[in-house]
């Protein structure tokens, strides 16, 4: 087991880490919004919250982000078959 670095769309003081996440880190992808949490944080200039994304819309752009992925893994591995 290890660390991991993450960034946070604001600046400030971690208050509190997820204990849960070292006997079960797959929550963070499973739950993120639920037991999966990562981090309580005391934002350092509370205007920048106002400038965050709501979830639902972070959850569709997450969404779209990955079906854009996937796209472009398929067209690769099939320009790959195609190629041999």
């Amino acid at each position: 087991m290890g660390t991991l670095s993450v960034s946070a769309p604001v600046n400030g003081t971690l208050v509190n880490g997820n204990p849960a996440l070292r006997e079960q880190p797959d929550q963070v992808v499973s739950a993120p919004y639920g037991s999966g949490w990562v981090a309580e944080l005391i934002a350092a200039d509370v205007g920048e919250l106002q400038e965050l994304m709501p979830a639902e819309v972070a959850r569709e752009k997450a969404r779209l982000d990955l079906q854009r992925f996937r796209r472009r893994v398929a067209l690769h591995l099939l320009a790959d078959d195609q190629g041999q």
